[in-house]
């Protein structure tokens, strides 16, 4: 009896991790999606001021 109410502990444990680390993977995607968008948003602000300093030289 032991045994089997240990293998299914061991059973709802695994659905458990695996279920975290579906989550986990969501959240490397998200913030690496945020990290790209941020990267996206600086090269912009950059070229911005350039063109303004382009703009004021003139």
């Amino acid at each position: 009896m032991n045994n089997k109410s240990d293998s299914r502990i061991m059973s709802r444990e695994d659905k458990i991790n695996g279920e975290i680390q579906k989550i986990n993977l969501r959240i490397r995607l998200c913030l690496d999606k945020i990290r790209k968008e941020e990267d996206e948003i600086r090269f912009l602000e950059k070229q911005k001021e350039r063109r303004i300093e382009m703009i004021k030289e003139r």
